[in-house]
């Protein structure tokens, strides 16, 4: 029987066989966060003293689900997106340059990639053959850590 998709491109990104079930650890093209995932993995980030980030030109962060901002507190969060792009030198997509899972089906999900997005919808990048899928903020967080 031959590989399904995520087989073959978890597969060539690892240089090694998989299979349906193993545990991969392949690098990743792109990991991205928006405003409402995304404060969260940086906390993790300054939490678990993971103060470099492997690959920050692949890591986009998205300003796009609370904004504009209808509170102070998330207008906090947004600075807070804002100061870790530049100070570590990622992506930013700010208010207005579009919602998260367009820009990445238009700008950056192309076949072999490998996606990771702080966020559950992250797996519509598959329909353009990636390997697209949401994790949690703590994975993604080692994610930008380690790529």
């Amino acid at each position: 029987m031959g590989k399904t998709l995520a087989e073959k491109i978890l597969g060539a990104k690892s240089d090694t066989e998989v299979y349906a079930g193993d545990i991969v650890i392949a690098p990743i093209d792109l990991a991205f966060v928006h405003d409402g995932t995304g404060p969260l993995t940086l906390r993790q980030l300054n939490e678990s003293n993971l103060n470099t980030i492997h690959n920050p030109g692949r890591i986009i962060l998205f300003i796009d689900h609370c904004a504009p901002s209808p509170a102070s507190t998330l207008s906090n969060d947004h600075i807070l997106l804002r100061d870790f792009a530049e100070e570590k030198g990622a992506v930013l997509s700010d208010i207005g340059e579009g919602v998260c899972h367009q820009i990445v089906a238009e700008s950056f999900a192309s076949p072999g990639t490998v996606i990771i997005g702080a966020d559950s919808h992250t797996v519509t990048a598959g329909a353009l053959g990636a390997f697209a899928t949401g994790m949690g903020s703590t994975d993604v967080a080692i994610a930008l850590a380690l790529g």
